[in-house]
């Protein structure tokens, strides 16, 4: 157990260990953890040096009133890195961030739904999106031709019946998603029926 406590606390001793339950994680006293806490998990102003922020909006509206300055409410939300990491934009630098990120570090801005115009934080959250409000058809998927989303399923119902072949027969329609990437499959499809 020893070798154990040491190779956890180092030269703390395991009793010294403060658990914060917001972050789940151990601190080596309450000091490191008041300190943790008020420097990357709360609302300082790194252009003055001004601490005594309660909440995120008070320190969005300080940045905008004294610093002409505002942080990426995309990256905010997204809840990636704490605020206090967050760079803090010009509007000229946030548009910039937002339409074209920085493709020397590999980020190429935040991807918008097509259908929605509202921009996500990366591809992950953009398909996520996609997969919970919008229609995937299927089909193109089948074919190879991945990720081909609609609006509505009545976009991806037209879609189906100009590109694709639908069953039309009125229980098929009322299932929906009842349609083939060629005219022999659809005939399969009406026999078997």
């Amino acid at each position: 157990w020893e070798s154990f406590s040491d190779s956890i606390c180092g030269n703390y001793c395991i009793n010294e260990l403060t658990f914060d339950k917001e972050s789940g994680s151990f601190f080596h006293g309450k000091k490191h953890l008041r300190d943790t806490r008020l420097k990357l998990r709360g609302y300082s102003c790194r252009q003055c040096s001004n601490t005594n922020f309660k909440s995120l909006k008070e320190l969005t509206a300080h940045l905008q009133r004294e610093h002409q300055l505002k942080l990426c409410t995309i990256c905010v939300d997204a809840k990636q890195k704490f605020v206090s990491e967050l760079p803090r934009y010009t509007k000229k630098q946030l548009d910039i961030h937002i339409r074209k990120g920085n493709p020397k570090i590999g980020f190429d801005g935040h991807p918008p739904c097509a259908f929605c115009r509202i921009k996500f934080y990366d591809d992950d959250d953009l398909f996520k999106h996609l997969h919970a409000k919008h229609f995937k058809c299927h089909v193109c998927d089948q074919m190879g031709k991945k990720n081909q989303y609609k609006r509505n399923y009545k976009e991806l119902e037209d879609h189906f019946r100009r590109d694709h072949y639908i069953c039309e027969e009125p229980s098929c329609l009322e299932k929906r998603f009842v349609a083939f990437s060629s005219l022999i499959a659809l005939q399969g499809h009406m026999a078997a029926e």
